[in-house]
């Protein structure tokens, strides 16, 4: 009975249950918020006790907004000023007013302004604290755990290298160089950015060791492939995004073929090391340390395998109380917008989503579940305009690499973006992070896949 809002460059299926779509431009979440925050506060609309009583930094917060006006926000973020106001209203008077944020929205250089900006857009709403109301970024799937056992205090200081600019990073590292590479639960030269740098860095390195559940692409450059359980084949404890539970991965089969799990791999490696000691524990005692905040709280091992459980004292309502984790204990608005303007297109007009696929995670699928090429979606007005048409065989290119995919024209895309799924197999003629652009966000070292620019133009090749 509530009112859905979607917010998205892209029409996804999500769409198809809302009342209200915005499509703003890709990395403009910022300047949306901005619009909706203005609208509101030019109303007298806002919570002024929640700004006078619990939060700081209010006034250069409004300082930002004050410099700009409401139709150079919404030109910015290019949404109607309608569908603005629509937006505002709902975040006042459709009290309590959640709003839950995608993993799309932190892949851009400024990733953290997007984030502030809509925090600060639920403040001002009176929405952050009230049961059904606030922002939600999931959660923190390794928190109701011990901490102490990640092993960051096992051993001195080592480098630490950049995801989102891993080939670079490997490419780079001389003193000493990386001779081994051991990679788990992962394929970073297919879903990495500008993989075909990865693969460089990967196929330079002495020993490469893969541990994983599909022949993919970076097991291609493995000396080492180490077969792994699915979850099918173990025991865990696993929390959950999205709410405060925890429950039990309970073993269903016994492990295929050779196959073995990650904790008995590492518990076998650490035998040949002069701590293996420390690691001579079953399974189920080390979930038992692992879950040792949680024992602490009331619950049992035996509760937690037999179903999911929520914590004990995680809040209902995030931040009721009205104090928050800052040093003041107060609410801290966004301060300074310094977001860099937009690159120029360079020739390369488009911007590429490379967006979530609908069947299957990641890139946990087979190269008998791939399409013979990808497909990239495309404004239909856009397409027409360049001389493209429907089910055509195109080359999408970058400064970085180019691949091959199938045009399929939407009526529904912006025209200043296009879209392919990530995750296809650069073995199987996907790879979309052929494409991609290794960069790193200006705050939480994130990976800004969607920086991006592309042309798409006729495949010089034949059409298949």
């Amino acid at each position: 009975g509530g009112t859905i809002v979607v917010v998205d460059p892209i029409v996804t299926e999500t769409a198809r249950l809302a009342d209200l779509v915005i499509q703003p431009a890709p990395g403009r979440d910022a300047y949306l918020a901005l619009a909706a925050a203005k609208t509101i506060l030019s109303k007298g609309r806002q919570d002024d006790a929640f700004l006078q009583n619990h939060a700081e930094g209010f006034e250069a917060y409004q300082k930002i907004v004050d410099t700009f006006s409401l139709s150079h926000l919404a030109a910015l973020c290019d949404v109607e000023v309608e569908k603005v106001d629509g937006l505002a209203d709902l975040m006042v008077n459709g009290q309590p007013a959640s709003i839950l944020l995608g993993w799309g929205i932190h892949r851009y250089v400024d990733a953290h302004l997007a984030i502030r900006a809509i925090d600060a857009l639920s403040a001002i709403s009176g929405n952050i604290g009230r049961s059904g109301g606030g922002v939600s970024q999931g959660f923190e799937e390794y928190g109701p755990f011990d901490a102490s056992l990640m092993g960051f205090d096992f051993c001195q200081p080592g480098r630490k290298l950049l995801m989102p600019i891993i080939g670079q990073e490997i490419l780079d590292a001389q003193d000493p160089p990386i001779q081994m590479i051991l990679v788990t639960a992962g394929n970073p030269v297919c879903m990495a950015p500008n993989s075909s740098k990865v693969a460089r860095a990967f196929a330079n390195t002495e020993f490469v060791v893969v541990a994983g559940q599909f022949l993919d692409d970076t097991s291609d450059y493995a000396d080492l492939f180490l077969p792994c359980t699915t979850f099918l084949e173990e025991n865990d404890i696993v929390a959950s995004y999205g709410h405060n539970y925890v429950g039990p991965v309970n073993q269903a089969i016994v492990p295929l073929g050779e196959a073995k799990s990650n904790f008995t791999f590492f518990q076998a490696l650490a035998k040949r090391f002069q701590f293996a000691s420390q690691y001579d524990s079953s399974v189920e005692k080390w979930l038992s340390l692992l879950c040792r905040p949680l024992l602490e709280k009331g619950l049992c091992m035996e509760d937690l395998k037999k179903g999911p459980v929520r914590i004990p004292d995680a809040p209902m309502v995030p931040y009721h109380d009205r104090i928050f984790p800052t040093h003041s204990g107060k609410f801290q608005f966004l301060t300074e917008l310094d977001s860099s303007q937009e690159a120029a297109d360079n020739g390369s007009p488009y911007r590429l989503l490379s967006i979530s696929p609908m069947h299957h995670v990641g890139s946990e699928l087979t190269l008998s579940e791939h399409e013979l090429l990808p497909t990239i979606f495309m404004n239909d007005d856009e397409a027409k305009q360049v001389g493209l048409k429907a089910g055509q065989q195109v080359q999408v290119r970058s400064e970085h690499g180019a691949i091959e995919a199938v045009l399929q024209p939407d009526v529904k895309m912006r025209r200043d973006t296009v879209a392919i799924a990530r995750g296809g197999w650069i073995k199987a003629g996907h790879g979309v992070n052929r494409l991609t652009a290794d960069l790193v966000s200006k705050v939480g070292s994130g990976t800004p896949y969607y920086e991006t620019r592309v042309i798409v133009e006729p495949s010089p090749g034949p059409e298949s």
